[in-house]
């Protein structure tokens, strides 16, 4: 059987999902595209935008990278951290992670964050 997270953790999830559920509808209204149109581009069933614009489930690392590609979006752009993408230095990681699997993500923030605590 699965490992069940805490229930803070828990029920943190539904809201997180509807709030970056709300961030992409409103990019792919912006960019002036159905929800099939996006799907298309970005590789994504219809059906999965649709359920993470209504807040059913929260997209992937992955998925969240699809879809701001296919916005023209940086990730964090499409997550509505216009002043954070801004940053040279945040756009370069940005830059440098996009398209990069899920685990190697992970990695390099585990061992960004090691190294911010070590000279800290």
């Amino acid at each position: 059987m699965g490992k069940r997270r805490p229930a803070p953790y828990r029920s943190r999830m539904p809201a997180l999902a509807t709030s970056v559920g709300a961030l992409i509808r409103e990019a792919r209204s912006r960019s002036g595209l159905t929800q099939a149109q996006l799907a298309e581009k970005c590789g994504i069933a219809t059906t999965e935008i649709s359920k993470y614009e209504n807040g059913h489930r929260t997209p992937s690392l992955e998925s969240l990278d699809r879809l701001a590609e296919a916005l023209g979006l940086s990730t964090l752009e499409l997550l509505g951290a216009s002043d954070v993408a801004a940053s040279g230095d945040v756009q370069a990681l940005d830059q440098l992670l996009r398209g990069r699997s899920p685990s190697l993500r992970r990695a390099v923030m585990g061992a960004a964050k090691a190294l911010i605590d070590e000279l800290e």
